[in-house]
């Protein structure tokens, strides 16, 4: 009867030793009742050490007789005991040595500008006003200017005035000429004049 644990054990490679031990015994046993081997043929002596050539090999002995056939298997050997169980689990090994640090990441994309603070431009206080400066002096007089012509520009010849109503028998026939007295009426060729002196 083999051993056949499950799987699952812990021990699963300690028993499985123990099973192929078994068999390979049981195999053994069943053999050696079933068909014996014959005995084994003297060994050859060993030749002489030679100090340069070495020396001739002894001779191979004789082979024994072969057994006689067995009438047939024998019983299977009993079941040997469970072995014991397995042995404590070995101390922790050293840790290990610490690995690589990993590569420093990509750097991130620049992030967008923040909005600008509020900073209103608002207009600083004014000034205070500044002394007055001292007085200038006063300047020179300027030099007295061309004095004019007594005598403007003649103006313009005014228009004519309305011709005044017709005298009671009296016919008024002014100068041809200007008489330069003032206000009075003259004919300047053909247009009535008042003499401005």
């Amino acid at each position: 009867m083999a051993l056949r644990p499950p799987k699952s054990s812990r021990h699963y490679d300690f028993y499985e030793s123990i099973r192929n031990n078994l068999e390979s015994v049981v195999a053994q046993i069943n053999a050696g009742m079933g068909n014996p081997t014959g005995g084994t043929g003297n060994t050859g002596p060993t030749g002489a050490t030679g100090t340069s050539p070495t020396g001739a090999s002894g001779r191979t002995g004789a082979q024994g007789p072969t057994g006689s056939a067995s009438a047939g298997a024998g019983p299977a050997g009993p079941v040997g005991p469970a072995g014991i169980g397995g042995g404590q689990f070995g101390a922790g090994g050293a840790t290990g040595a610490t690995g690589p640090s990993a590569a420093a990441g990509a750097t991130g994309a620049t992030g967008n500008t923040g909005p600008s603070g509020v900073s209103p431009n608002l207009p600083g206080p004014t000034g205070y006003d500044g002394s007055v400066g001292p007085k200038a002096a006063t300047g020179a007089t300027g030099p007295t200017g061309v004095t004019g012509s007594s005598d403007g520009p003649r103006g313009p010849t005014g228009r004519t005035g309305a011709t005044g109503a017709t005298g009671p028998g009296t016919l008024f026939i002014p100068l041809t000429y200007d008489p330069h007295k003032v206000g009075q009426v003259w004919n300047n060729k053909g247009v009535l004049t008042i003499s401005a002196g």
